[in-house]
């Protein structure tokens, strides 16, 4: 337990001293104190990691809860990542804390769920298009449905889901006057939506939504520098949904699929938990590379 006595000296200040603290960056982060054993016991973010992390030198009792009390007391080690701005890492920490979940940690530990993504064939509109349902989801699909997934990164899959339905659209959009439905142009992500799609595009998108394959983002760039009746403003937005897309692939399909091959499963889809043992695992040997790096003080026990 914390040393709650009159003679209270903060820990952090003895082990780790004012140097220690005066080196830390002062970007953006996610920091971590471990205990003795390498465990860490708390994952915190901070716009300064700086100014966060000396501010734990105040921390005493009568100003702060006893289990912060508690866990700088038992902090062995400091180490950090840094961040390209405090939105990037306040995502960083939530997806650690899921999975990690650290003892100190109280809110944001309840397992996170992944996306999957589900495709049916619904009809065959001509000899030539077919009329697909496309939907994510945090749960295998029913019968009638390909299941794909569960994929990784949650903001990456939402993200390239709506990149790659707006990339569909406008790759088979035949009107001479194009414009973009307000539905594929919200920033809140697709959950289901309905895409008509050349028939020998099916095998590239299965390939592509199971990982093995990017040609059908090749099959769409050719078919979108060939035609003449995208306006000049769409330009720039279909090329970063290109990247987006292919951003998708290889966080989620590409990385899905090592994950079945390496457990021998010969299907398009793994369950919740698997994907969170595996975020998990990720996320350890993550904190342990961090230790291996400069940004780390291992004090003398």
């Amino acid at each position: 337990m914390a040393n709650l006595s009159f003679s209270f000296e903060n820990p952090l200040r003895v082990r780790f001293g004012d140097e220690f603290f005066q080196s830390l960056p002062q970007e953006p982060g996610v920091y971590f104190f471990l205990d003795e054993e390498g465990q860490p016991l708390y994952i915190g973010k901070a716009e300064s990691l700086r100014r966060r992390l000396s501010s734990y030198r105040a921390v005493k009792p009568g100003n702060a809860p006893e289990h912060v009390l508690e866990m700088i007391e038992l902090a062995r080690e400091i180490i950090w990542e840094k961040q390209p701005d405090g939105a990037t890492a306040l995502r960083r920490e939530g997806e650690l804390i899921r999975t990690v979940r650290p003892p100190f940690n109280i809110a944001g530990t309840e397992p996170i769920e992944f996306l999957y993504c589900g495709i049916k064939t619904l009809s065959e509109k001509t000899d030539a298009i077919d009329a697909i349902d496309f939907r994510l989801s945090h749960r295998e699909f029913e019968k009638g449905f390909s299941t794909y997934g569960c994929f990784l990164h949650r903001g990456k899959t939402k993200a390239g889901f709506s990149a790659l339905l707006r990339l569909l659209f406008v790759a088979t959009c035949m009107k001479d006057r194009m414009h973009l439905p307000a539905r594929l142009c919200r920033t809140s992500p697709l959950y289901i939506q309905r895409a008509e799609i050349p028939r020998h595009w099916r095998k590239p998108l299965h390939d592509f939504l199971s990982g093995k394959s990017l040609e059908l983002l090749s099959l769409m760039t050719k078919t979108l520098l060939e035609k003449e009746n995208i306006p000049p403003h769409l330009y720039a937005p279909l090329q970063r949904d290109l990247r987006t897309a292919k951003e998708f692939f290889v966080a989620g399909p590409e990385t899905s699929a090592k994950i079945l091959k390496a457990s021998g499963l010969k299907r398009t889809w793994l369950t919740q938990k698997q994907m969170q043992k595996h975020a998990a695992e990720l996320n350890h040997d993550f904190i342990e590379r961090l230790k291996r790096q400069d940004a780390v003080l291992v004090v003398p026990s």
